[in-house]
């Protein structure tokens, strides 16, 4: 008999994140991974200490259904999904973009790190995290609008390509939100430098983020010293 599978802990919800994105998912088998995750004030979007998710998609002026979670401490719908349907699944888009963000945070916030609670440029309470925000190849930090905005396109074979499926495009544009809301005084300043050095940090979050995923790291050191070189996976970011 098949012993049924446990919850999360007390006060931690299980989430499913993409180590890096689609296209590594499936040349390198890093397809999503399972992670229960620290959360006090867990809820449906999903909605936690750091982030919120509200999926309103502005060229189609459409809002998608939050994920819900459940009393056991997951997402309806989550854990069931097989890799060759889990890609194209709203919720799932809304649960990886938001994990990713949330254990980036607790992981900047850290007492050995940052050591403190981040804060938003933008006075809000939660950044906002927008997995479906319009048609075209991009994704954006908004301070104005206290948001993430990831975006979706169609390449010229026809692929729909969703930048919130990306850890480094997440975490690349969640380090633009940190280091705005830490020194929010370098958006006032026009210098290419300051620019390189927005983009530097979100490079930066974007590979601890990576790193800091185990499946992640053991592609990376798989084989040995020898076979560590630097254009591995991930120090390339968003390959997809």
């Amino acid at each position: 008999m098949a012993t049924k599978k446990k919850g999360p802990a007390d006060g931690k919800v299980r989430v499913k994140i993409l180590p890096k994105d689609p296209l590594v998912a499936q040349r390198d088998n890093l397809w999503p991974v399972e992670i229960d995750l620290p959360c006090a004030t867990p809820g449906s979007g999903p909605t936690g200490p750091h982030a919120t998710v509200i999926d309103y998609d502005a060229d189609l002026g459409k809002t998608y259904p939050p994920a819900r979670l459940l009393a056991n401490g997951c997402f309806q719908g989550i854990a069931r999904l097989p890799n060759a349907k889990i890609l194209d699944d709203y919720h799932f888009h809304q649960v990886n973009a938001w994990g990713i963000v949330e254990r980036t945070l607790a992981m900047i916030e850290d007492e050995y790190l940052l050591a403190r609670a981040v804060p938003w440029a933008s006075q809000g309470g939660r950044l906002v995290i927008r997995p479906h925000a319009g048609r075209q190849q991009n994704a954006f930090y908004d301070r104005a609008s206290g948001a993430l905005h990831f975006c979706y396109f169609d390449t010229a074979a026809g692929k729909r390509v969703y930048t919130c499926l990306s850890h480094d495009i997440v975490a690349h544009e969640l380090g633009h939100a940190v280091l705005d809301g830490l020194k929010p005084l370098y958006n006032e300043v026009s210098s290419p430098q300051t620019a390189g050095f927005h983009e530097y940090f979100g490079d930066a979050v974007a590979m601890m983020s990576s790193l800091a995923t185990r499946e992640t790291a053991r592609v990376v050191s798989r084989g040995g010293p020898a076979r560590l070189d630097p254009h591995n996976v991930v120090s390339a970011i968003a390959s997809e």
